[in-house]
């Protein structure tokens, strides 16, 4: 992450008009509260937007993490793109090495706890087959929101308001000068 030396103390700006304001805050309930590590304002170069990221970092106490949910965490399946004759054949492989639990489905006296656990660790087998088929035929969008407008001029488009603002960054952030005109230009084309 490319990142600014110099402390940040706001994450909302306007060049324009020359504002600069600390407005943008997290929300979380008072046991996540207490716990809170640290608080980052990130000047980061790639972001083009007249606000910064924040990035806190909190301790939640009992939290789980699914190893099913890998590929939702590296990015957006795009379902509508994917290959709808390889993601059933690729599916039918993975589902292929489960077992059914039969003995739980069949069962029509009073179900035991047992009987239940087995059909819960078989839907868990099923997701987990499901998310492991994906890759294989599913595209992924990594990075956060696809926008359906965006073009590959776009692209080279942000990759010079990035080279500008790291270079207005290296000049100390200077409010009047040609380098401060110059990414205020690309950043609005």
């Amino acid at each position: 992450m490319r990142g600014s030396s110099q402390l940040i103390d706001y994450t909302y700006h306007n060049d324009a008009n020359g504002h600069f304001n600390l407005i943008d805050y997290f929300v979380a309930s008072p046991a996540i509260v207490d716990k809170c590590d640290d608080v980052y304002i990130l000047d980061d170069a790639d972001n083009p937007s007249d606000h910064f990221a924040v990035l806190c970092k909190v301790v939640v106490p009992n939290s789980t993490t699914d190893s099913n949910s890998k590929v939702l965490k590296e990015g957006k399946l795009q379902w509508e793109k994917g290959d709808t004759v390889l993601y059933p054949e690729v599916l039918s492989q993975h589902l292929s090495t489960l077992c059914l639990p039969t003995e739980a489905l069949i069962c029509t006296d009073h179900c035991n706890l047992c009987h239940k656990d087995m059909i819960e660790r078989y839907y868990q087998d099923l997701v987990h087959c499901m998310n492991n088929a994906a890759p294989y035929s599913i595209l992924v969008f990594k990075s956060g929101v696809q926008k359906h407008w965006w073009i590959p001029e776009l692209d080279e488009l942000k990759q010079k308001c990035i080279i500008a603002t790291d270079t207005w960054k290296c000049f100390g952030r200077p409010r009047s000068v040609d380098v401060n005109t110059n990414r205020f230009r690309c950043k609005m084309k």
